[in-house]
């Protein structure tokens, strides 16, 4: 492994910032669904609501398609608690998908992903956006029919 290889292959530490909203997103590995059934999609939800009351990590809203998802979230007043949050809730998932399913390893193509909303404006788009993600894959004609989307107004 070459000098740059090795340089660029180490995992950049995360900095988040405290009352600060963000969108945070992950897919299945190799593209693949990460829920098949309504009882999938639910205790997703399960783990998720968990992992809130367990931090300091506000869910502000959320879009579950069938390979991806994204999240609305508010970090408190805990830098360090959308990373508990996201270890609280994905491991748990995980353990139950890969249980259910007959798998092993990751579910997720790599760690969830992430981007700080500087501001109200930012928070709308992102509202925006999750309303449309199941109307532009063609799940449902309006986001309101959407059973797996929800935005906390």
């Amino acid at each position: 492994m070459s000098y740059l290889d090795e340089l660029y292959s180490v995992k950049q530490p995360r900095i988040f910032y405290r009352n600060t909203y963000y969108h945070a997103y992950n897919r299945g590995n190799h593209y693949q669904k990460i829920y098949y059934e309504s009882k999938d999609y639910e205790k997703f939800l399960y783990y998720l609501k968990y992992a809130e009351r367990i931090s300091t990590v506000d869910i502000y809203g959320y879009c579950l398609m069938p390979n991806h998802y994204h999240l609305l979230l508010r970090l408190g007043s805990n830098e360090k608690d959308l990373t508990k949050f996201f270890h609280s809730s994905m491991t748990s998932y995980s353990m139950y998908f890969n249980k259910k399913y007959h798998q092993v390893g990751r579910l997720c193509q790599e760690r969830y992903r992430y981007r700080l909303l500087a501001g109200t404006d930012d928070v709308h788009k992102i509202k925006n956006y999750l309303k449309q993600n199941p109307v532009k894959a063609g799940l449902v004609r309006n986001s309101e029919d959407y059973r797996w989307l929800s935005i906390y107004e």
